[in-house]
């Protein structure tokens, strides 16, 4: 929700520069313009491996074969969990046969995806992020495995939960990664879910500012209705 009201706050930035006179101060549906923009792009079902693969690529450069879990798993019947748009990409691998997927096992998948995008990122490293730090320099410092790792495990109770940043293109991306599970009993499911989406270009509280005054201005009110309308 966080990146999907940022994205409408630039998409609104961006298409006020050729807005013209006579703004209407009607306010915008919010939902409706993030579910136009999530359409465009990609002729395929949003909700499939091909999108993943598609937008996975065009957001980070990765390559979904890269990126593919080591332990057995299964993306059929549930290519479901599989989501790919303009700017949000969400893939998650089931461990085949309904086995527990270890934390040993998931551990090592949270490094593989670590790997490919320190590879691919600008810079060669992975960051903390604006998520994580509200001072600049701090987000813009590496963050290492190891110290992702320890981060993760911090707690009384493992939640499995690891996110981080990377540069590419210029553009800051963030990853998600998730180890949960599904059902219960005999039909109970275990998977790991990674999650790639533009990361915050500045500190939290100064981005939705940015976002709520950019939203309330006549011309750029006018012009995402009249892309809407499209």
């Amino acid at each position: 929700m966080k990146c999907r009201f940022l994205f409408l706050a630039s998409m609104a930035m961006l298409i006020a520069s050729c807005g013209g006179e006579n703004a209407s101060t009607d306010k915008v549906d919010a939902s409706e313009m993030a579910e136009k923009v999530s359409k465009e792009g990609f002729s395929g079902e949003r909700k499939s491996k091909a999108a993943v693969e598609y937008y996975l690529k065009e957001l980070a450069g990765v390559d979904l074969n890269d990126m593919l879990p080591d332990y057995p798993y299964d993306c059929t019947p549930e290519e479901k969990w599989f989501s790919g748009e303009q700017r949000n990409v969400i893939a998650a691998f089931y461990k085949k046969n309904g086995e527990e997927l270890s934390r040993d096992e998931y551990k090592a998948y949270v490094k593989k995806v670590y790997d490919v995008t320190k590879k691919v990122s600008d810079n060669g490293i992975n960051i903390y992020g604006f998520e994580k730090r509200s001072n600049k320099d701090e987000a813009n410092k590496e963050l290492t495995i190891d110290e992702l790792i320890a981060a993760g495990d911090k707690g009384i109770i493992y939640l499995g939960m690891y996110d981080w940043g990377f540069l590419k293109n210029g553009r800051m991306l963030h990853v998600y990664m998730q180890l949960d599970e599904l059902g219960k009993d005999a039909d109970k499911k275990y998977y790991a879910r990674v999650q790639i989406a533009p990361g915050l270009e500045k500190s939290f509280d100064e981005t939705m500012k940015d976002a709520e005054k950019a939203l309330e201005d006549p011309e750029v009110q006018k012009a995402i209705k009249e892309y809407v309308k499209k």
